[in-house]
Order: C-alpha cells, then sequence, then structure tokens
C-alpha cells in the first residue's frame, strides 16, 4: 500500500512539474514602460479589411481591401503631419484582398491575393498578377510578371537585397497539401525572373507574417487547420531557415508584424477556435528580441483587430483598421516610445 501511494503521489508530482514548465514557457514578461498607444483621428477614414500598406520614403500609403460586401481597391496617401487620408488613385488590377506589396528601388510591387467576387472555388480567383506602382509620379505600370505558382490568397513576403521573397499562402484545389504551402519564390526586379529556394522547412500554412529590419528576416504564426506560434529565422546567405523561441501564446492567423529602430513586433490576429472554445481577436503588442531569443509583451491596443492594416513613419508604428468578431474596426492608433 506504502509503495502504490509513493508511486501514485510520484506520478502526480510529474505531471504537475510538466504543467507549471509548460504554463511557465507560455508567459510573457511586460516591460515597466510599455509602448504609448493613442487613437489618429482622420477624416475621411478608408476603413478597410484584408488591405496592403507599404512605406516609401516615410511616406505611407494603403491599398484598401474588403469593406463589407465591397472591394474598393483604393490607393490612399497617409499624411502624417496632418494624420489624415487622401485618396490618390486606384489599383488597376482585378479587384483583390489579402494582396503582398514590397517596395523596390523606390518603387512598389502589389499582386497576387484573392478575388472574392464569385465563390471560393473558382481557380480563376486565385490571382497571380504583379505590378508597379510609382509613387513620385501616381503611375502604374500594367502587369509586370505573372507568379508561378498556385498559392497566392494570403501569402507573406519580404525584401532582401533588392529582391522579393514570397511564401506560404492557399489556394483550395491543391488537394494533396489542403491547399496550404511551404514553397518559397523569389523574383529578380531586375531581371524580372523568378527562382524556387528551399521550402521552408516548418508546417504549410497561410495566414502568417514575415517582418524584416534589413538585417534580419523573421517569419512565423498562421493557420494550417490549427493555429500556429512558432517562430523562423530566415538566413539568405545559406537559403535557409533555423528555429527560434516560439510565441508565448497558443498561436494566431492574421496578424501583423513591423519593425521600428531595427526591433520586431506582431501585434493583432485571431486565435482561430469555436466561440465557446477560445477563439478571440488579440490586442497584445509583442516584441521579439532576436540576441535574447525571447518574448517580452511591450503593450496593447485598446481593443482586438485582425486583417489590420499596419505601417511605419519615422519612429512611429500605425496599426488599425481590420475587423473584429462581429464588425470592421474603425479605429487608427498611433504607437509611439519604441
Amino acid at each position: 500500500m506504502l509503495l502504490m501511494w509513493f508511486n501514485t503521489n510520484r506520478y502526480f508530482g510529474f505531471i504537475m512539474t510538466i504543467f507549471l514548465l509548460s504554463f511557465l514557457s507560455a508567459c510573457v514578461e511586460e516591460i515597466e514602460n510599455p509602448v504609448a498607444v493613442t487613437e489618429v483621428n482622420t477624416t475621411p477614414n478608408p476603413v478597410s479589411a484584408c488591405g496592403v500598406t507599404f512605406t516609401v520614403r516615410d511616406t505611407a500609403y494603403m491599398i484598401t481591401g474588403r469593406d463589407g460586401t465591397k472591394v474598393p481597391n483604393e490607393l490612399w496617401r497617409f499624411e502624417a503631419a496632418q494624420s489624415g487620408w487622401t485618396k490618390i488613385s486606384k489599383f488597376p488590377g482585378t479587384r483583390r484582398i489579402n494582396m503582398i506589396a514590397e517596395v523596390v528601388n523606390g518603387k512598389v510591387y502589389v499582386g497576387l491575393g484573392y478575388n472574392p467576387a464569385s465563390w471560393w472555388g473558382i481557380k480563376e480567383n486565385f490571382l497571380k498578377d504583379i505590378w508597379c506602382y510609382d509613387p513620385a509620379l501616381n503611375t502604374w505600370d500594367s502587369v509586370k510578371t505573372i507568379f508561378p505558382g498556385t498559392e497566392t490568397n494570403n501569402a507573406v513576403s519580404f525584401v532582401w537585397d533588392n529582391e522579393i521573397f514570397i511564401l506560404h499562402g492557399f489556394e483550395s484545389h491543391i488537394i494533396n497539401s489542403q491547399g496550404f504551402s511551404r514553397k518559397v519564390r523569389k523574383y529578380s526586379v531586375k531581371d524580372n525572373t523568378w527562382k524556387d529556394m528551399n521550402d521552408f522547412p516548418g508546417y504549410m500554412r497561410t495566414c502568417a507574417v514575415a517582418v524584416t529590419n534589413g538585417k534580419q528576416i523573421f517569419a512565423g504564426t498562421g493557420y494550417a487547420t490549427w493555429n500556429e506560434y512558432d517562430w523562423w529565422e530566415y538566413l539568405p546567405q545559406t537559403d535557409s531557415w533555423e528555429k527560434r523561441k516560439r510565441m508565448p501564446d497558443k498561436g494566431r492567423i492574421n496578424a501583423s508584424a513591423f519593425t521600428v529602430k531595427n526591433r520586431f513586433f506582431v501585434t493583432g490576429g485571431r486565435y482561430f477556435a469555436g466561440k465557446y472554445s477560445g477563439g478571440h481577436v488579440k490586442k497584445e503588442i509583442l516584441e521579439y528580441v532576436p540576441d535574447e531569443d525571447k518574448w517580452y509583451k511591450v503593450g496593447e491596443l485598446p481593443q482586438g483587430t485582425e486583417n489590420a492594416f499596419t505601417f511605419v513613419v519615422g519612429n512611429d508604428a500605425y496599426v488599425g483598421y481590420g475587423e473584429d468578431d462581429t464588425v470592421a474596426n474603425e479605429k487608427l492608433w498611433k504607437c509611439t516610445g519604441f
């Protein structure tokens, strides 16, 4: 009887130790002086979700995505001094959501995405075209190139050495992989050519984030029929990936990522689950510190949002719009004090 008592309690203690270690590993430290978040009052207010932003020479732009059932794809310029928006153009291609946009040598390459005009299963709605926008002239070139893959909905991208890298994404006709992708492709703006890189070594996914400060590149989170919370560094010199400290939560999709002062931040998104099983939009602002391979909570948005817009002007980050559980988010917030 004594031996049974000892073995039972030893087993219980082992389980409690595992539980405590799991709990502690999921915690995140909070800094003493969090990032200041203030609401920006803008008129007009181009409320939208699933669009895209880019910054050229400290001027930010937004291409709107979904506004209810409408997809206007309007191009707006943000006037930081006046904290206001000006509508200046319109994306000339097929209307779409979940596109990518990257800046190379002062010009912007915009494309991919999904056209929600009709039923989800139509293959042609997964768009492969990439256009070029010149902000100095406010003009669009015709299609510059066609993406060689099919997984164009909710892909992520980054720039390294004046070349555009595109990874992940979704296309509903890729039955063998459930439509998700681990492919990495590189587009040379100079040569107008594509090259397949080594596959991403983690799970295939969509709705992830990728972020770079020009020195280091990170990607993670997303959806692969479950919430992902892993975090990876891409090493372009060797075309390889190294796994880093996972995010301190149960994962998220449709989040936003940005860099300020060479620092890396992730905010917003959704823990994808049902109403009664923990699903919720997120509002914390998390920072990843590469030298420590560690995450910190550095602030919070006033409310959770997913499919939001994020851009940086100077040393200030702006986050907002998108949507929550039921309605569009009409707020834009300015984050300072980094």
